[in-house]
């Protein structure tokens, strides 16, 4: 009975929200936040009924009618030309939506940029240098692949989503000797990943990438620790290392940077101020809101982009959910 109720609840509401365009809210909150960027965080794109059980994600067709969409309504432009903008002018232009993708995985070459490339629009890759010189996956995307390939020692009844989570909480050198521990590397090695979702681009396919003028690529440091839980000079390595080792690479100035996991207590002020330091111009996090004018913009927060409904994305990006949250006193 509570499962039904939950399934018909969930349906009024996908009802109301495409109900909403038609009586004119969605364009009315789409004018009064005009002013105030919406930078979009998306990780993987996955064709129809094949995603991951343990990733944030968006369908694919799903995400192209939304990139269909925002080219109808909005300026779409990189996040460095979205802060340089505002270094001139002292404000943001209107309408303004910056798609960013963390980690650097290979289907955004597979699938995302050829919908970019389709409607001309401009996207900010972050990505992890270090990994990518070494090969590596993103630790988290390692965890799960052992699980699912059993090569991962747990505890009886355990929840692999649990761990990660708890993982979160060790510094990056503690965490690689626990996952040394539990993970059976020899045995792994056995197995192909052969997923576009975990694996990460290379740097000659971010070189044939970066050959368009749409792609801005940032820092996501290098080896993705989340920083807080970080000393001091192992921080500004991953900071300013990641920044000059891209650079090398790629030979573009880096002015991005965004900050691993992102959310509340993930980063420090100290981290903001050594991105700061460094030589970026922006950076973001994983903190939910739009971009308003005092806005640290070394802490500019984003909306998720794990939307499962075209009604659901409109209500984020026209900025309903924004003005709903602050009648009612929560802010976003």
């Amino acid at each position: 009975m509570y499962l039904s109720k939950q399934v018909n609840n969930t349906g009024w509401k996908e009802l109301i929200l495409k109900i909403l365009p038609f009586l004119g809210v969605n364009g009315f909150c789409r004018q009064i936040t005009r002013g105030q960027p919406r930078i979009l965080m998306f990780h993987k794109v996955y064709p129809e009924g094949e995603h991951h059980a343990y990733s944030d994600y968006i369908e694919l067709e799903l995400f192209e009618r939304l990139i269909a969409y925002l080219s109808r309504y909005f300026q779409l432009v990189t996040l460095r030309d979205l802060c340089h903008f505002k270094e001139r002018h002292g404000y943001y232009p209107d309408h303004t939506v910056v798609i960013t993708f963390d980690d650097g995985f290979k289907s955004f070459a597979d699938y995302v940029f050829p919908i970019l490339a389709r409607y001309h629009v401009p996207a900010t890759l972050f990505i992890c240098p270090a990994l990518i010189s070494s090969g590596q996956l993103i630790w988290p995307e390692q965890v799960f692949h052992a699980y699912e390939n059993n090569c991962l020692e747990m505890e009886p009844g355990a929840n692999v989503e649990q761990w990660v989570a708890s993982l979160k909480s060790l510094s990056q050198r503690d965490r690689n000797e626990e996952l040394a521990k539990r993970i059976h590397v020899d045995h792994l090695n056995v197995f192909e990943v052969n997923d576009s979702n975990k694996e990460l681009l290379c740097w000659n396919e971010l070189r044939d990438l970066c050959v368009s003028d749409l792609l801005e690529i940032g820092s996501h440091s290098l080896n993705h620790p989340i920083l807080a839980h970080e000393g001091d000079h192992q921080a500004k390595t991953e900071i300013e290392g990641s920044k000059r080792l891209i650079e090398n690479e790629l030979g573009q100035d880096v002015t991005s940077f965004c900050y691993p996991n992102g959310l509340q207590g993930d980063f420090l002020e100290r981290d903001w101020q050594l991105v700061k330091s460094s030589g970026y111009s922006a950076a973001v996090s994983s903190m939910p809101g739009v971009v308003c004018k005092t806005s640290n913009p070394f802490s500019l927060p984003r909306l998720g982009g794990d939307f499962s409904s075209f009604a659901q994305a409109r209500k984020y990006v026209d900025g309903v959910e924004t003005i709903q949250r602050r009648i009612m006193g929560e802010g976003i």
